[in-house]
């Protein structure tokens, strides 16, 4: 089972047209100096994004891990999604989360893992069409013993 730390994108539906393709871009920016160096980010920040289909049925799910300084991105075709060419814009949604996997490590907070999102539409060409910055951060607690 994995442990999700905390949510980053979300997204409201979006049609994905004939020559489109969606994409989440993920960039985690090189670290800055912490001050409290006691508590650190896990060495590889790994991220989680589901695509979900208009009825909220998970259609792809991929894990990305990154280093600081890296990006990386996921993509869904029209026919993952299920698509058919008579569809002129199929609907889904995105969720990508942060994946705690520090394991037994108490010194280790994925919420450190500063992972930017971006999720967009492109043609057949790799223009970008519909883009979505994320504005949403939300953090997972645990619940008090």
């Amino acid at each position: 089972m994995v442990t999700l730390a905390f949510q980053i994108l979300v997204t409201a539906l979006v049609g994905l047209g004939l020559p489109q393709t969606a994409r989440v871009d993920l960039l985690y920016p090189p670290a800055a100096a912490q001050a409290d160096t006691t508590v650190v980010a896990p060495s590889s920040c790994v991220t989680e994004v589901d695509f979900f289909d208009s009825n909220s049925n998970q259609v792809k799910t991929q894990q990305v891990s990154l280093m600081p300084g890296q990006e990386g991105s996921v993509t869904l075709t029209r026919s993952q999604l299920g698509a058919k060419q008579s569809n002129n814009h199929a609907l889904f949604y995105v969720e990508a989360s942060i994946v705690n996997n520090c394991g037994s490590n108490v010194n280790c907070d994925p919420t450190l893992c500063n992972i930017i999102p971006s999720a967009e539409t492109v043609d057949s060409n790799g223009q970008t069409e519909v883009l979505i910055n994320a504005a949403l951060r939300l953090r997972a607690f645990a619940a008090p013993n």
